[in-house]
C-alpha cells in the first residue's frame, strides 16, 4: 500500500500546487497509521523515527515555493513564509515562474538611511523586473519597473522599521531568473575602483543602471583641485561626487539635460586620499564618460 502511494506521489504534477498538497495529505495519513502501529514496537528508537517523519511531512509545505491563487493571473499570492531578509551589500538570486508570483523580501533600516535597490534579469531571462517597497505602515513607498533593470536610487527611509519588497514580473508577465540587491547610498553597486593621478584624464563607462565608478587620488592640503566629468556620445547624465579622507561628502553635483558636463572645485583643507565618484542621475542613466582631474600640488 505504501509503495503504491509513494509511486502515486512521484507522478503528481508538481506544477499543480493543489495536487501537491493532496499527495502530502495521503502520505501524512499513511504515516499516522504507521505511528499508531509503532506502539507495538519494543524499541523506542522506531517510535522516535516515525514521529520525526510525521513532523517532517507536516512542515514540508512551509518549505516549498508559495502557492498562488488559481484563475485570475493578477490574483494575490498566498505565501507560506515571511520572506527572505535582504541585507545591505548582498545580492540574492530569485526566479519568477508564475504570472501571479510575488517574491517577498524584508529590508530593515533606520530612519534617515539612504538606500538603493536594484532588480536585474539574468542573461537569457525574459523577465521585465518590477518591485514595490512597502513602508512599515503598510503603504507603498516607492516602486520601479524596467526591462533593463528596476532601480530605486538614493531613497531616504522615512522611519525606522521593516520594509517589505515585493518582486514580480512586469510588462506582460513573462517570468525568468533575476538578482536582487540592496545597498546604502545612491548606487546599487560599485563596479570600477581605481587610482588616478593628478592632471590626468581617464575614460569609463557605466554599463548597468545603479552602477557607480570610484577613483582615488592623493591630494595635499591647499591644492588647486578640480574634477570634471563629460559624457561621451551617450545618454549619461552624470553625478560627480568628491569624498574627503574621513569619508565625508565634500562636494556633489549632477548634470542636466541641457548641460551634462559637471565640474567640481572643492576647497582642499587636509592632505590624504580622496575619492572621486561617477554615477548616473538617480541611477537611471548609463553610458561612456571622460573624467579629468586637475591638482597641481597633488602628492605622487
Amino acid at each position: 500500500m505504501f509503495r503504491l502511494r509513494r509511486e502515486a506521489k512521484r507522478r503528481v504534477d508538481h506544477d499543480n500546487p493543489e495536487l501537491k498538497l493532496r499527495a502530502k495529505a495521503v502520505v501524512l495519513h499513511d504515516l499516522v497509521r504507521l505511528t499508531i502501529s509503532a506502539r507495538s514496537f519494543s524499541s523506542g528508537f522506531w517510535r522516535i523515527i516515525t514521529i520525526a517523519l510525521v513532523i517532517s511531512t507536516l512542515i514540508s509545505p512551509l518549505l516549498v515555493s508559495p502557492i498562488y491563487a488559481q484563475g485570475d493571473p493578477e490574483a494575490t499570492p498566498i505565501p507560506f513564509t515571511d520572506g527572505l531578509r535582504l541585507e545591505f551589500g548582498r545580492t540574492v538570486l530569485g526566479n519568477i515562474n508564475q504570472i501571479a508570483q510575488r517574491d517577498r523580501y524584508i529590508l530593515f533600516g533606520r530612519a534617515g538611511t539612504v538606500v538603493s535597490v536594484g532588480m536585474f534579469p539574468l542573461a537569457q531571462s525574459q523577465l521585465v523586473p518590477r518591485f514595490e517597497v512597502y513602508a512599515p505602515n503598510g503603504e507603498v513607498a516607492v516602486s520601479s519597473i524596467s526591462a533593463a533593470g528596476a532601480v530605486i536610487s538614493g531613497y531616504e527611509l522615512p522611519v525606522t522599521g521593516a520594509y517589505i519588497i515585493f518582486a514580480r514580473a512586469g510588462g506582460g508577465g513573462r517570468g525568468g531568473a533575476y538578482t536582487m540587491t540592496a545597498a546604502q547610498g545612491i548606487a546599487v553597486r560599485e563596479v570600477r575602483q581605481a587610482e588616478i593621478t593628478a592632471n590626468a584624464s581617464v575614460s569609463g563607462e557605466l554599463l548597468r543602471l545603479g552602477d557607480r565608478d570610484v577613483y582615488t587620488i592623493e591630494v595635499t592640503a591647499g591644492a588647486d583641485f578640480a574634477a570634471e566629468v563629460v559624457p561621451i556620445q551617450s545618454g549619461l547624465i552624470p553625478v560627480l561626487e568628491i569624498v574627503d579622507p574621513n569619508g565625508n561628502l565634500l562636494a556633489r553635483a549632477a548634470g542636466q539635460l541641457g548641460n551634462r558636463r559637471v565640474l567640481l572645485t572643492p576647497q582642499i583643507t587636509q592632505s590624504g586620499t580622496y575619492q572621486v565618484r561617477v554615477s548616473g542621475f538617480q541611477g537611471q542613466t548609463v553610458g561612456a564618460y571622460l573624467l579629468r582631474i586637475t591638482a597641481p600640488e597633488s602628492m605622487g
